[in-house]
């Protein structure tokens, strides 16, 4: 659940071997290993769980299991498991519970079998969310690879009868290939994490057929190949096996000569592991801040979280409600839309600050087609408390006397209440301008289709009710405009859907991306930042319907770090970013792509995407779009 964290010379380390690999004996209960779980049993918070069995049964199974360096840190992560809200619990639960399902289905096994599923659930519990599925994917495929060794007597109808049936004949192939004792399980093992039923069994009939016409391929490139993958740290990136086997199905994927250019192709079809272990990271660094006990390494984990952890954000905040108290939003100067560019200080995010702290201050996205009223005084409180200065002094009576002094409590409740006022409204009033500026630009795009000026009405009917809020003297109702604002959201959607049908070219459906990746390389992320370079990539009008569907929501899994007011910081576990493609540009571009800053709803747990293995593109039933850019890419026209 948590990654067991140690400082080092390079700042700080992990260990992930505690869960790494599905364990095939168990340890031996040596008496120090004996007592060091008497002790945890011992400790008062423990103790409040002795009767719950299931607890029990647990902590004997994973001490039983994992090496004595990380017994400590597992038996704390088995009761940080047990103590997780039910929320989290459930989403946890039922990950695990769809991939025994898929393996295993309703059928009930012989005691080797039934053990083996109790012994890895109980070690699922040790993985933290972000590679959950992962793991017990690879976890079943060990436990089928057991039975199939052992061959036991099973029920036909049964699921596992019906994977051993399709993995049999590979693994024969495996043995007449002869390939060198250890590395056929590279491939075998990888095969057995396949989930579908179906795809198992086509997979399992091509790689067959590649290693018995192939055998000389397989070993001295395909073998190697998953061997160098699965040292990657960290974590066995089984993923991008499963990716091996299942481009065996392509015939000329195994005639191909070049090796490093089968290397990137596969690097570049696979989720980066990496980002995985990423997220994982950050669900500790917060669990730590939080007060989770993690056992001996609790006090040194505390200290990178620290030492990691930037005063830009804290920093920001105190100026930014300073300055937000002293502007008046129905005076200022319409904002420009963070899709586009502007002739403004990039380094500033002061437009853009207002957007994200309402984000972080309600939990939940300003868009909201139910949205409930924004309580100003509870987020008054949850304000630090102003130190006097210059604009917090009072005099005394005596006209001699500059002595400064505390306003009054109640003084300063109006005070952030102001601030927070100031803050909503300054949010509204951006968001607004963004939202209009993304339906003028989406029903310019829908207007260039003879075929779709029949379907504009949804769309020109928001963009006159944000030309009439923009007009509209502040303060403004929130609830009201927020309605307005998922309205919009939900036109912008509909109008993307219905372009989705048009043809791209295929230079664009061939480079765009890695050009995208390539230009980003070349940019510093910064909180508001609404300039940027060139994706080197010109295009057609047609080529943008193949652009937003490819790209438009991605996650940005790699960019872990932005510039907050000039300082480099993490995103923290509930932050993340992804790529927005606009509908047009007002730079002479065809049209951009902006990298947006995501949160994370109230009470939602998970990473950002549903499945990494199967789509990149954001999760919006747990994550949000800010609308907050920190970088604009932009798209030459071609010929242009």
């Amino acid at each position: 659940m948590y990654l067991e964290i140690f400082p080092t010379d390079d700042l700080f380390d992990w260990k992930e071997h505690y869960f790494e690999q599905f364990p095939s004996s168990e340890t031996v209960a040596s008496d120090a290993r004996v007592d060091a779980l008497a002790a945890f049993r011992a400790k008062p918070n423990v103790a409040l769980l002795a009767e719950n069995d299931a607890f029990e049964d647990d902590l004997d199974r994973v001490a039983r299991h994992v090496g004595d360096a990380s017994l400590d840190f597992a038996l704390h992560t088995v009761l940080a498991h047990h103590r997780l809200t039910s929320r989290h619990l459930a989403f946890r639960r039922q990950k695990v519970d769809a991939e025994f399902g898929a393996y295993f289905g309703t059928n009930v096994y012989d005691e080797p079998i039934e053990a083996d599923q109790r012994l890895a659930r109980s070690l699922l519990m040790l993985v933290p969310d972000a590679h959950l599925t992962d793991v017990a994917r690879t976890y079943c495929g060990a436990i089928v690879k057991r039975a199939a060794q052992r061959n036991p007597p099973l029920d036909k109808k049964s699921l596992l009868h019906k994977r051993l049936t399709a993995y049999a004949p590979l693994a024969a192939a495996a043995a007449a290939a002869k390939l060198p004792e250890g590395t056929s399980a590279v491939v075998l093992d990888a095969t057995l994490t396949l989930q579908e039923l179906d795809e198992l069994r086509k997979v399992c009939e091509a790689v067959s057929k590649a290693l018995l016409q192939q055998a000389k391929w397989v070993r001295q490139t395909l073998v190697p190949m998953c061997e160098a993958l699965h040292s990657e740290r960290p974590f066995r990136p089984w993923d991008r096996s499963r990716v091996v086997v299942r481009q065996l199905q392509t015939p000329s994927f195994y005639t191909a000569k070049d090796e490093m250019a089968i290397l990137k192709h596969l690097m570049g079809h696979t989720f980066n592991a990496a980002s995985m272990t990423g997220l994982a990271l950050d669900a500790t660094f917060k669990a730590l801040t939080e007060g989770v006990d993690m056992g001996r390494c609790t006090d040194a984990a505390l200290k990178v979280v620290r030492s990691r952890r930037s005063t830009a954000w804290t920093e920001l905040d105190e100026a930014m409600l300073d300055r937000c108290a002293t502007r008046r939003p129905d005076l200022d100067n319409a904002v420009e839309s963070p899709g586009h560019p502007a002739d403004a200080d990039e380094s500033d995010p002061a437009w853009a600050w207002p957007i994200d702290k309402l984000a972080q201050w309600i939990e939940g996205p300003i868009a909201s087609k139910e949205a409930k009223p924004i309580d100003n005084a509870a987020l008054a409180r949850k304000l630090p408390k102003r130190k006097p200065g210059v604009s917090d002094t009072v005099k005394s009576p005596n006209a001699s006397s500059k002595k400064a002094l505390p306003e009054p409590a109640d003084d300063q409740d109006a005070a952030a209440e102001r601030q927070v006022v100031s803050v909503v409204q300054q949010a509204l009033r951006s968001s607004a301008t963004f939202f209009r500026d993304d339906a003028r630009d989406m029903l310019e795009r829908l207007k260039a289709y003879n075929n779709l000026k029949g379907k504009l009405g949804e769309l020109a009917k928001v963009l006159d009710e944000l030309d009439t809020l923009l007009a509209t003297p502040h303060p403004w109702n929130p609830a009201q405009a927020r309605t307005l604002f998922a309205h919009a959201e939900a036109a912008d959607e509909n109008a993307r859907k219905l372009l989705k049908t048009s043809k791209s070219s295929e230079k664009v459906r061939k480079e765009f991306m890695n050009k995208l990746l390539a230009a980003l390389e070349k940019e510093k992320l910064s909180l508001g930042k609404r300039t940027g370079g060139k994706i080197d990539c010109p295009v057609m009008a047609a080529d943008w319907a193949y652009v937003n569907t490819t790209v438009h929501n991605r996650w940005l899994h790699e960019h872990k770090e932005i510039l907050v007011n000039g300082k480099s910081v993490f995103l923290d576990a509930d932050q993340a970013l992804a790529l927005y493609v606009t509908g047009s540009s007002n730079s002479g571009a065809a049209f951009c792509v902006s990298i947006h800053l995501w949160r994370r709803k109230a009470d939602c747990v998970g990473t950002p995407v549903a499945d990494p293995e199967e789509s990149l593109i954001m999760d919006k039933s747990c994550w949000f779009d800010t609308y907050v850019p920190c970088c604009v890419l932009h798209v030459p026209t071609k010929g242009v």
